[in-house]
């Protein structure tokens, strides 16, 4: 009676391991950057999780097929930032990699826009360099803004300073 028991034991054992690999190898994995994004082009499919890990230590991995959402953070130093797009088990690694605490949030609650802040002599009319940064800016904001707005960041008797808005992320 218990070889009859063992056997069946091991048989769906066997079943379940066998199943789970094949389920495994149908799944396609995301390479995930720790700094917080998709890897791009990084898309593994027909392979088990572990040869995705074993030919991409670097990168965490996570089933293509997980929903995604976009979350606030707030560092252990209190500062805030959002992300878009991160599965949940992602952001459970982020947590723990860089002590965050994170909360869902609506999609829509921010934005995050390029931008490049300009500089211009009034007396010769000249532009200094320009400097390009991203920003996220909260919903109430977020309306305000498009594509090729112009905004007054600071004016003197001789020079004018702009913040020119060239992309949004998204």
């Amino acid at each position: 009676m218990i070889q009859k028991l063992s056997f069946i034991f091991l048989s769906l054992t066997f079943a379940l391991i066998s199943c789970t690999k094949e389920e495994d190898k149908n799944s396609c994995w995301q390479a995930f950057d720790p700094a917080g994004y998709d890897a791009q082009g990084l898309l593994f499919c027909d392979k088990t999780l572990a040869e995705a890990q074993a030919q991409y230590p670097q990168f965490w991995l996570y089933n293509a097929a997980e929903g995604k959402f976009c979350w606030r953070t707030v560092s252990a130093q209190g500062y805030t930032s959002y992300a878009r797009q991160v599965p949940e088990s992602m952001m459970e690694k982020l947590k723990l990699q860089w002590a965050l605490t994170a909360s869902q949030v609506d999609c829509n609650s921010f934005c995050t826009w390029t931008y490049q802040d300009k500089f211009k002599s009034k007396t010769t009319g000249l532009f200094s360099p320009t400097r390009q940064s991203r920003e996220t800016y909260l919903a109430d904001s977020c309306g305000k803004l498009y594509e090729g707005r112009m905004v007054v960041l600071k004016e003197t008797a001789d020079s004018i300073y702009t913040r020119e808005f060239v992309r949004k992320e998204l």
